[in-house]
């Protein structure tokens, strides 16, 4: 696993992409897997979801549990969530994109989670709900030819945002069904779990469904979330740190999920 400082010249996405070169040509992504997982944006149409992550580490070196409990972990979290996201980057995130073999016929919406730049991830993640493009780290060309790409593929692309500006941006020049707020400042890897509850109220698109990601660890956090119109949120590290993520989960999420 990489560590790298919070405080680390270099910038996150150079390090990244870096990182995604490295694996495409190790060939990483050829990865392959039968059946189809079902439609995100379906089930966000039927109403309010909380997704849960299977996230075994973070890029600043926090370990949240032993790999050798993961997939055990990945199967009970996937039986109990009505979607999950499932973080497959293996360096900096201790992921394993052979999880997704766990949970593709669950019949439960999966999100291929991933730091993307290439098609070839997406290729990767076709038998999946959906993939995460970042807009800051991508820029709008390039997010433009990724979510067409996507749908290409039949993969649902979410595109997520941070700035208040992107978020404007993305919601009227960008072909997407579903933006996530990421209250994480990816520059400084600063959280505030009110930023994303900000920009809703000043606009929300009436064509689209907006989730929020990170930050998230008290129900009361998750009432507010949804009391200011977002379609879900994404719970993470909170579940990642809990001995028992699906005590904590239905104590975050019990009676709020439409599903």
């Amino acid at each position: 696993m990489m560590e790298v400082s919070v405080e680390c010249k270099q910038d996150w996405a150079d390090l990244f992409k870096e990182n995604a070169n490295h694996l495409l040509k190790g060939g990483y992504y050829d990865f392959r897997s039968d059946g189809k997982a079902p439609s995100l944006q379906q089930h966000l149409e039927d109403g309010f979801l909380v997704i849960g992550e299977y996230k075994p580490s973070s890029p600043t070196g926090n370990r949240y549990f032993q790999e050798m409990e993961g997939y055990k972990r990945l199967k009970a979290m996937a039986a109990e969530f009505p979607a999950i996201s499932v973080l497959v980057e293996p360096n900096y995130f201790c992921g394993d994109i052979l999880a997704l073999r766990e949970v593709i016929d669950i019949g439960k919406p999966v999100i291929f989670k991933d730091v993307i730049f290439y098609e070839e991830q997406i290729l990767a993640a076709r038998n999946c709900s959906a993939v995460v493009l970042i807009f800051e780290y991508l820029g709008l060309e390039r997010v433009r030819e990724l979510v067409e790409y996507c749908h290409k593929e039949g993969v649902e692309p979410i595109v997520e945002v941070h700035e208040e500006e992107n978020y404007r941006i993305v919601a009227k020049e960008v072909d997407c069904r579903i933006i996530a707020i990421n209250n994480r400042n990816l520059k400084k890897m600063h959280v505030d779990v009110g930023h994303g509850i900000k920009l809703v109220k000043r606009f929300k698109p009436k064509n689209k469904h907006v989730l929020s990601f990170s930050g998230y660890s008290r129900r009361e956090e998750i009432l507010r979330a949804k009391g200011a119109g977002f379609s879900g949120v994404l719970v993470g590290t909170a579940l990642s740190k809990a001995t028992d993520p699906i005590s904590l989960y239905r104590k975050m999420a019990g009676g709020l999920n439409a599903h």
